[in-house]
């Protein structure tokens, strides 16, 4: 009996190693002044800042260097006293990892829910928006939320927590600790820009109003002409009448979304905004 093994076994074997040395993954704290995790700049952080005052950032001090300069200073401190009182949003984690022999760059709150995830090509680097997920749901799911109710979805999209993550691709280094490769930071970057859309898709219009676009999430994620289908819809939105009149909208946005150049985005955004987007629809019309 021979011993040889099929080519397509090592290849499976090769492929398998491949996969997991690309799984990667950090998380980052949105607000640096809850020195303690508590969910809140209170004086217990200023304790703590105070205790480190004037030490480098070294082992037991470092969450106290709250602005990253390697010292715990007075700087450390102006920045604890000016967000001192506030709610800070929860602690965010990002990365890649492996979902059934795939590979998944994701973003969502440290041991709490999915806020965008999706699949992608370890070779390509190239992200499948069509089977993506937002706030854990599918594309066929969040279809299966219109007309239903859905306050928990909303709120989860509206939360200050989804605002910082939306924000992160924004940052001089994004997504810091992140050790994988440009190509899946990249990819990070377009999950956080899509998050920011959504979030803004699902806030409440409060007169007087101006087009936002998409507020500005990065070239590589949305063309010239996807931002103008993004004003396109908030001037519609704002226009207001009907949920007919709101459907009718949300058809135009997803044409112009395909024909704008992102057709494999354009059913993630069309499914969240029929889902999701009714409070942002102004029913009395501006």
């Amino acid at each position: 009996m021979s011993n040889k093994q099929p080519i397509s076994t090592f290849l499976g074997i090769a492929a398998a190693v491949v996969l997991a040395t690309n799984v990667h993954a950090a998380t980052i704290n949105v607000c640096p002044t809850d020195i303690n995790g508590d969910g809140v700049t209170n004086v217990l952080d200023l304790i703590d800042l105070l205790l480190c005052f004037g030490q480098p950032a070294i082992p037991g001090c470092e969450s106290e260097d709250v602005n990253g300069d390697a010292v715990v200073n007075v700087l450390d401190l102006i920045d604890l006293l000016l967000t001192f009182g506030t709610t800070c949003p929860q602690r965010l984690a990002y990365g890649v990892r492996l979902e059934k022999d795939e590979l998944w760059a994701f973003i969502e709150v440290a041991g709490g829910p999915e806020l965008i995830a999706a699949p992608f090509d370890p070779v390509t680097e190239e992200e499948d928006h069509e089977r993506a997920r937002l706030i854990g749901l599918t594309v066929a799911e969040l279809e299966g939320l219109i007309g239903q109710p859905n306050d928990k979805q909303v709120a989860l999209l509206q939360s200050a927590t989804v605002s910082r993550a939306g924000d992160l691709w924004k940052a001089d280094l994004p997504f810091p600790d992140f050790d994988g490769t440009e190509g899946q930071r990249q990819i990070l970057g377009t999950l956080s820009a899509i998050l920011r859309l959504m979030h803004l898709k699902v806030s409440v219009i409060d007169p007087p109003w101006t087009p936002d676009g998409c507020t500005g999430p990065p070239c590589f994620v949305l063309r010239a002409a996807t931002v103008a289908c993004c004003n396109t819809h908030d001037e519609c939105y704002c226009d207001g009448g009907k949920e007919s009149d709101r459907l009718a909208c949300d058809n135009a946005f997803l044409a112009c979304i395909i024909l704008g150049g992102h057709p494999k985005t354009a059913a993630l955004f069309y499914a969240a905004v029929r889902a999701l987007g009714a409070s942002h629809f102004n029913f009395t019309p501006c």
